[in-house]
């Protein structure tokens, strides 16, 4: 093993005798290589290059920089020597960390046709674990850039980033990825704002990885994707967003072949948005399985989640407590699939929408809109059945409606076989429509015209100040209705 440790500042001239650049350069060749590097000052640069000799891997070697000042740059590259034989001469074992201090540093590290076929390391590593590679960047202060590169195969490799102060952004690149863990971390204090991190897993077979990211404080934007050209299975992503001001927003992608993926973000106050997707590429791949999760509290929110293409098995949750909030969940082309949304405490310009189309057996959909009392002009549309290729069955449909006060509005269309519909509307001017004349006025109907005998539809309102409205329209076989109006009702 060779040891090379550099302290303190080498100044080599460039550009005449002009400028000045102070540089720190450790090129190693081998295995079980070290190499520390630790600079103050500004306009500082760092390479560290631990390379392999020819068909030999590159392991076990160890990258350290340490860097306080600003405008400094430390680059780590541990990278191994031919991506088709990963076994032999990739590279694994390795680690690289960096640490800086200050505003507008640069953070680089690169382990390419890097890991191995063990597990990962855990999220408590605090070296290179299993066969894979570990990458450390620790940045405080602001205006800082972290970038790291597990890639061309990447297999069991973990990268962790952390940065501690404001408008900082971090990318995690695990792609062609198996079995890698990226966990980025931003913010640490309430006066932190305006970070933005992403993580990329994506392969032909984007399999078993975990993307973690929590940004404190507010104006934050988070973005994961992993993504399967063939498959995208077994992933999980998680980001939380806690901030009380300005626009925090999270984006997950599991696409493609989707299946046995999770996704839950958290967002707490401000003008939180939240989208996710596990979507399947229609009549290529399916999306199977997957599993989303979002909770935003407070304030101007919105959520999206879609599982769509050929979507089996899947569920989606949103729930928005309070203030202008949207929720939309799209599962199309569908088997068995189950959607939520509940937008709570105190409620205030709430609108949910839930559809499942081209649905095939055992669909569910719920929602629910202030959950015990408040409210303001909330509207909830639930529509399971037909298009987007429009005239496939739909079947086994169920869906519950419950919106508790102000100008509550509630439009359901379920079409073929087995649907039952529940609507409750307490307080203010409750709507629940369908019928004259229809094809929509606006909406309210189900519909079973053969095969397995169907509709039942119970509808309760209760109004305070307003008219209570329920017109349904069922059309054939075995349906039935119950419409229950109290207060301020025309009949």
């Amino acid at each position: 093993m060779k040891k090379f440790i550099f302290l303190g500042l080498l100044a080599i001239p460039l550009s005449g005798v002009l400028a000045q650049t102070n540089n720190s350069i450790i090129t190693q060749t081998g295995q079980s290589q070290s190499a520390t590097a630790g600079q103050t000052g500004s306009g500082l640069t760092s390479v560290i290059s631990q390379t392999a000799a020819n068909n030999t891997a590159n392991q076990f070697n160890t990258g350290v920089t340490s860097q306080s000042g600003t405008t400094n740059t430390a680059t780590i590259n541990q990278n191994g020597a031919n991506v088709f034989l990963i076994g032999t001469v990739g590279s694994r074992y390795n680690e690289g960390r960096i640490t800086q201090h200050g505003a507008n540093q640069t953070a680089t590290i690169t382990q390419t046709r890097s890991g191995g076929s063990a597990q990962r390391g855990n999220s408590n590593a605090s070296v290179a674990t299993g066969l894979g590679n570990y990458a450390n960047s620790n940045q405080e202060g602001s205006g800082n850039t972290a970038t790291t590169t597990q890639n061309n195969l990447a297999n069991s490799n973990y990268a962790n980033t952390s940065q501690n102060g404001s408008a900082n952004v971090a990318s995690t690149n695990q792609t062609d990825a198996t079995n890698n863990r990226g966990t980025i971390t931003q913010g640490s204090s309430m006066t932190a704002s305006n970070n933005r991190a992403t993580i990329t897993q994506n392969a032909i077979l984007s399999a078993n990885n975990d993307a973690i990211i929590t940004q404190t404080s507010s104006g934050n934007t988070a973005t994961v994707s992993q993504n399967g050209s063939t498959f995208s299975t077994g992933n999980a992503a998680i980001v939380i967003q806690a901030g009380s001001l300005g626009l925090n927003r999270a984006t997950v992608n599991q696409t493609s072949s989707s299946s046995n993926n999770d996704v839950l973000i958290t967002q707490t106050g401000g003008s939180n948005r939240a989208t996710a997707n596990q979507n399947g590429v229609f009549l290529i791949g399916i999306s199977d399985s997957n599993e989303t999760t979002i909770t935003q509290s407070g304030n101007d929110n919105t959520a999206t989640t879609n599982q769509n293409g050929l979507s089996f098995n899947n569920e989606a949750v949103i729930k928005q407590l309070g203030a202008n909030s949207t929720a939309l969940i799209n599962q199309n082309t569908t088997n068995g699939n189950s959607g939520f949304i509940e937008q709570g405490t105190g409620g205030t310009g709430n609108a949910a929408t839930i559809e499942q189309r081209n649905s095939f057996t055992g669909n569910s959909a719920t929602i629910t809109q202030n959950l015990t009392a408040s409210g303001s002009g909330n509207v909830a549309v639930v529509t399971q059945g037909f298009a987007p290729l429009a005239g496939g069955p739909s079947e086994d449909n169920v869906a519950t409606l419950s919106q508790e006060g102000s100008t509550n509005q509630a439009r359901l269309l379920q079409l073929r076989n087995n649907n039952t519909a529940t609507f409750t509307q307490t307080g203010d001017g409750n709507i629940i429509r369908g019928l004259p004349g229809s094809s929509d006025p606006t909406t309210a109907r189900q519909e079973t015209t053969s095969g397995t005998i169907g509709n039942t539809a119970i509808i309760n309102q209760t109004a305070n100040t307003g008219f209570n409205i329920a017109q349904l329209g069922q059309v054939g076989i075995g349906n039935s209705v119950l419409i229950n109006q109290s207060g301020n009702a025309i009949p």
